[in-house]
């Protein structure tokens, strides 16, 4: 709960809006939201006693150091207190049938059983005696409050079992047949069990309703009116889980019991943004026959023309209303959650191209290109990822060993080769430095170094959080020159590129800037050689209330906007790969800058629409670049090599590197 609480909060969410998507108390919300209360009602430690916070505390330790609520790490979950969970509970009940405890028995009788069940189970009579009556073992709480404990569907069956042996059949046939983990919520399939579950005539009796449905009184009377049965906020049973499915289900609901106009008022389903536009994005013809379909049978619902075409019913239900009308863009945008800025272009191109069909204009297809798309599968812990090529390029998977040679024989031009950096000395630098930082920390997956001029400093970011905390630590007790005579003298295995990286900077960090080449700006081999006016990019990031580790290229994107007020000047920039798709797009590359793949995963994507991204990079003809090394092989693995046989004045530079004396 108190994730959720916070998790919204994050994402700008108002105290409303979390009261109406859950079933909190909203004096329990609002003390979670409140940064003083953390201090003053000491909330750390309140958190560090609930039985699921082990589960959680990572991510809640992201959430509240981001909201300011506390600038210290949460506290390590209590060792004093068992949890109460399933298996505690089976203990208890176990014990109490062991000890004879028969449902009926009287006061008195059964004297010390709560004593001997909290030796046994190691649990607080307190504890216990709020869960159970050691007199007779009859359950003091609601029902799907069991159901509600860790590893309740583990032992359901035992729980049950046990309540029959105790005599308690009621309790026994009353818990729920599943918990739906830690913590169960009202969903709209629910309600709409409850709203069946009412008599014609009568009483509305929330308190036998709620054990018959599997859900507390308490929870059914935040939605229904006890004095007539009533839905008490319409709007409120959108955020429901399970509206779509079951929105007509609590419309017949509402009929049955003569309240038309509740029925008639339920709102459309709400449905997350990104999903609505990649349905867009690959169902479009279909949506356009199904509104076709929808306006020659003014009789049929929309939902209805939705399942019968086979599409997603609430990304069809949000576009398009009774009789086949095309709904207004306001009104779509008010039933999108999740609605970021980065959706909305691509939105907004697919509404254009709906609209436009709904006039009777053919669908408008993506324009030609000259280049096309290539997914390659996921290989190993490497994600799947996207090339952009021409559109004559073929592609074998049969003999996979030389699968990018056979595929980029045809794009010679999106080939990079070995060449001199004579002209791009600081970029080269830059990269020896990320392929050293690499070197002293593989596990770091990528490093990106970048030099802001103006302000004369360095800034690096390798692409996992934990890695960029090692980064901040190492980089404030060592500098560089003595990481390059470390690896030199150690037994670390580099492969030919990387050797000859940590060779380069180790001979140019030793002769010093005076002694530097032309060309070369001796300032930022300045800052590498003492180590000043660096910074790691160690910001977390979330993206819909999840940590992401996101690209390197991104986060020092992000570290530079938001300490210089500028942007990052690509000349700068300089890793062990180049920026990939998605990296390139959001630093705002042009489109003569090489970039890699699109890679499909969680963290590549985050806060990017990358579909997008790439149907325009097919439509311009800004292909996928690849590195051909100096041993010939065609890789995605890394940026071209930094200097070429040629390179002669690279060469200089490292002889003149080592004094005669050695």
């Amino acid at each position: 709960m108190v994730y959720t609480i916070l998790s919204d909060r994050a994402r700008g969410a108002a105290l409303k809006d979390t009261l109406d998507a859950h079933s909190f108390p909203k004096g329990t919300v609002t003390s979670w939201r409140n940064p003083n209360f953390w201090q003053y009602r000491n909330l750390p430690d309140r958190l560090a006693k609930m039985p699921d916070y082990p589960l959680f505390r990572d991510r809640l330790n992201v959430l509240a150091r981001s909201l300011g609520f506390t600038t210290k790490d949460l506290p390590q979950p209590c060792a004093g207190r068992r949890a109460m969970d399933a298996h505690a509970l089976k203990a208890m009940l176990q014990t109490l049938v062991d000890l004879g405890v028969r449902r009926g028995a009287t006061r008195g009788q059964n004297a010390g059983a709560l004593g001997t069940v909290a030796r046994r189970t190691g649990h607080k009579e307190s504890t216990i005696a709020g869960w159970l009556s050691v007199v007779d073992g009859a359950l003091k709480k609601p029902a799907a409050a069991v159901a509600r404990l860790a590893g309740y569907a583990d032992v359901q069956n035992d729980l049950q079992q046990l309540f029959r042996d105790l005599g308690d059949v009621q309790t026994a046939d009353s818990l729920p047949v599943s918990g739906e983990g830690a913590i169960q919520q009202m969903t709209a399939a629910l309600l709409a069990d409850a709203l069946r579950a009412i008599p014609a005539e009568g009483k509305v009796q929330l308190w036998k309703i709620g054990p018959a449905v599997g859900v507390g009184a308490s929870c059914l009377a935040l939605h229904i009116v006890p004095a007539d049965g009533s839905l008490r906020d319409v709007g409120a049973v959108q955020r429901l889980p399970g509206y779509g499915q079951n929105r007509e289900a609590l419309a017949a609901a509402l009929a049955a019991r003569g309240l038309h106009t509740q029925a008639g008022a339920l709102p459309l389903p709400l449905v997350d943004a990104e999903q609505f536009l990649a349905v867009l994005r690959d169902d479009l013809d279909r949506i356009v026959a199904a509104m076709n379909a929808l306006r020659g049978n003014p009789t049929m619902s929309p939902r209805d023309a939705a399942i019968e075409s086979n599409l997603h019913p609430e990304t069809f239900t949000a576009v398009i209303g009774e009789g086949g009308i095309v709904r207004e863009r306001a009104a779509v945008h008010a039933l999108l959650t999740h609605l970021e800025g980065y959706l909305r272009v691509g939105i907004e191109k697919q509404l254009d191209r709906l609209h436009a069909a709904s006039l009777g204009e053919p669908v408008s297809a993506v324009a030609e290109s000259a280049m096309k798309t290539m997914t390659l599968p996921p290989r190993g812990k490497m994600p799947a990822k996207v090339l952009i090529v021409r559109s004559t390029s073929e592609d074998s998977e049969a003999r996979r060993a030389n699968r990018l040679e056979k595929v980029f024989a045809n794009n010679p031009e999106q080939i990079s080769e070995p060449r001199s950096y004579e002209a791009d000395r600081a970029r080269q630098m830059l990269r020896w430095q990320s392929t050293l930082l690499k070197a002293r920390f593989p596990d770091s997956k990528e490093i990106q170094s970048y030099y802001h001029a103006p302000a004369k400093t360095l800034v690096v970011s390798s692409n996992l959080n934990v890695m960029n905390t090692q980064l901040a630590n190492q980089l404030g007790r060592g500098n560089l020159s003595e990481m390059a005579e470390a690896l030199a003298r150690s037994d670390t295995p580099l492969a030919g590129r990387e050797r000859r990286h940590v060779e380069k900077l180790r001979a140019a960090l030793r002769i010093g800037s005076a002694n530097m080449l032309p060309g070369t700006p001796g300032e930022v081999l300045d800052k590498m050689m003492s180590n000043g006016g660096l910074q790691v990019s160690d910001r977390k990031f979330t993206h819909r209330g999840e940590t992401v580790d996101l690209h390197a290229e991104r986060r020092i994107k992000h570290h530079v906007q938001d300490n210089f007020s500028a942007a990052v000047d690509p000349q700068l920039l300089g890793g062990t790969m180049r920026p990939c798709g998605t990296c390139a797009e959001d630093l705002g590359f042009d489109d003569t800058r090489h970039r890699g793949p699109f890679w499909l995963s969680r963290v590549a994507q985050a806060r990017i629409d990358t579909p997008g991204v790439i149907e325009r990079n097919v439509e311009r003809a800004i292909g996928t670049r690849v590195t051909r090394t100096r041993e010939g092989k065609i890789t995605i693995d890394y940026d071209t090599d930094s200097d070429s046989d040629v390179d002669e004045a690279v060469q200089r530079l490292k002889k003149s590197a080592v004094p005669r004396s050695e």
